[in-house]
Protein backbone atom coordinates (compact mmCIF):
# COMPACT_ATOMS: atom_id res chain seq x y z
CA UNK A 1 0.00 0.00 0.00
CA UNK A 2 2.90 2.41 0.86
CA UNK A 3 4.62 1.48 -2.05
CA UNK A 4 2.11 2.36 -4.41
CA UNK A 5 2.03 5.79 -3.27
CA UNK A 6 5.66 6.38 -2.84
CA UNK A 7 7.62 5.00 -5.70
CA UNK A 8 11.28 5.61 -4.26
CA UNK A 9 10.30 2.99 -1.29
CA UNK A 10 9.14 0.34 -4.23
CA UNK A 11 12.37 0.53 -6.22
CA UNK A 12 14.42 0.45 -2.29
CA UNK A 13 12.18 -2.69 -1.78
CA UNK A 14 13.53 -4.26 -5.20
CA UNK A 15 17.14 -3.27 -4.59
CA UNK A 16 16.64 -4.89 -1.04
CA UNK A 17 15.25 -8.39 -2.16
CA UNK A 18 18.00 -8.30 -5.06
CA UNK A 19 20.86 -8.08 -2.19
CA UNK A 20 18.79 -10.28 0.13
CA UNK A 21 18.54 -12.84 -3.03
CA UNK A 22 21.97 -12.73 -4.42
CA UNK A 23 25.03 -12.79 -2.32
CA UNK A 24 27.65 -11.53 -4.87
CA UNK A 25 25.73 -8.54 -5.66
CA UNK A 26 25.38 -8.09 -1.56
CA UNK A 27 29.03 -8.42 -0.92
CA UNK A 28 29.95 -6.14 -3.63
CA UNK A 29 27.87 -3.30 -2.44
CA UNK A 30 29.02 -3.49 1.21
CA UNK A 31 32.97 -3.13 -0.81
CA UNK A 32 31.27 -0.10 -2.52
CA UNK A 33 29.71 1.43 0.49
CA UNK A 34 33.32 0.23 2.60
CA UNK A 35 35.47 1.97 0.03
CA UNK A 36 32.95 5.45 0.16
CA UNK A 37 33.32 5.17 3.94
CA UNK A 38 36.93 4.88 3.72
CA UNK A 39 37.58 7.59 1.27
CA UNK A 40 35.17 9.95 3.24
CA UNK A 41 36.94 9.40 6.53
CA UNK A 42 40.66 10.11 5.01
CA UNK A 43 39.29 13.19 3.57
CA UNK A 44 38.36 14.22 6.67
CA UNK A 45 41.36 13.40 8.35
CA UNK A 46 43.42 15.02 5.50
CA UNK A 47 41.69 18.07 5.85
CA UNK A 48 42.16 18.26 9.69
CA UNK A 49 45.65 18.36 8.91
CA UNK A 50 45.84 20.51 6.47
CA UNK A 51 43.99 23.10 8.88
CA UNK A 52 46.50 22.33 11.65
CA UNK A 53 49.64 22.36 9.66
CA UNK A 54 47.99 25.76 8.43
CA UNK A 55 47.47 26.89 12.22
CA UNK A 56 50.98 26.07 12.91
CA UNK A 57 52.45 27.57 9.93
CA UNK A 58 50.53 31.00 10.73
CA UNK A 59 51.85 30.91 14.45
CA UNK A 60 55.27 30.66 12.55
CA UNK A 61 55.01 33.23 10.63
CA UNK A 62 53.67 35.18 13.10
CA UNK A 63 56.51 34.46 16.04
CA UNK A 64 58.77 35.13 13.13
CA UNK A 65 57.58 38.50 12.08
CA UNK A 66 57.45 39.71 15.92
CA UNK A 67 61.00 38.34 16.31
CA UNK A 68 62.19 40.52 12.90
CA UNK A 69 60.52 43.48 14.66
CA UNK A 70 62.91 43.72 17.88
CA UNK A 71 65.45 42.96 15.70
CA UNK A 72 64.76 45.72 13.76
CA UNK A 73 64.31 48.05 17.09
CA UNK A 74 67.92 46.60 18.06
CA UNK A 75 66.80 44.38 20.59
CA UNK A 76 69.26 41.69 22.63
CA UNK A 77 69.28 38.58 20.52
CA UNK A 78 68.98 36.84 24.22
CA UNK A 79 66.13 38.96 25.01
CA UNK A 80 64.56 38.22 21.58
CA UNK A 81 65.14 34.35 22.33
CA UNK A 82 63.16 34.67 25.55
CA UNK A 83 60.34 36.63 24.18
CA UNK A 84 59.99 34.77 20.86
CA UNK A 85 60.93 31.00 21.99
CA UNK A 86 63.00 30.49 18.93
CA UNK A 87 66.72 29.52 19.69
CA UNK A 88 69.65 32.35 19.05
CA UNK A 89 70.54 30.42 15.84
CA UNK A 90 67.12 30.74 14.08
CA UNK A 91 66.86 34.56 15.51
CA UNK A 92 70.57 34.88 13.94
CA UNK A 93 69.24 33.60 10.11
CA UNK A 94 65.98 36.19 10.40
CA UNK A 95 68.54 38.82 10.59
CA UNK A 96 70.48 36.99 7.52
CA UNK A 97 67.53 36.98 5.54
CA UNK A 98 66.04 40.19 7.03
CA UNK A 99 69.45 41.69 5.96
CA UNK A 100 69.97 40.04 2.48
CA UNK A 101 66.00 41.41 1.67
CA UNK A 102 66.67 44.61 2.40
CA UNK A 103 69.68 45.11 0.32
Amino acid sequence: MITAKEPTIGRALTVEDVFVKNDEERRLYELREKGRLEFGNAMFIAERRGELRGKQEGIQKGIQATARSMLARDLPLAMISEISGLSIEEIKALKETSENHNV
